[in-house]
């Protein structure tokens, strides 16, 4: 199957490392939420549940910086080797989107 990482017929994906680096985070976060799950049954302190989903939540933009950093150095790098400048809206919108 041919992987694409963007809308522009660039066909690049997470590098091994980095996709067994997600995974291994991924995992992690996994088991942070189930940890959170327990908490709401055992019915935990709110700080507490609180300060565990801030830490989920912390893990996620890790993820999601390894993601855009791939998605950075791969896609966008050859779309704009290649002349494709409509990729600069797809990525203000990208920024757009977590800058909220």
């Amino acid at each position: 199957m041919n992987k694409m990482c963007c809308n522009w017929g660039v066909s690049q994906h997470l590098t091994p490392q980095r996709q067994r680096d997600v995974k291994i985070r991924l995992q992690k976060i996994k088991g942070q939420v189930q940890g959170l799950m327990k908490m709401i049954d055992e019915d935990r302190a709110c700080v507490d549940i609180l300060t565990q989903i801030a830490s989920v939540s912390a893990a996620l933009r890790s993820v999601r910086q390894i993601i855009l950093r791939n998605y950075l150095e791969t896609c966008v790098k050859t779309a704009i080797l290649e002349g494709k400048t409509e990729i600069y809206d797809e990525v203000i919108g990208i920024f757009d989107k977590f800058a909220k």
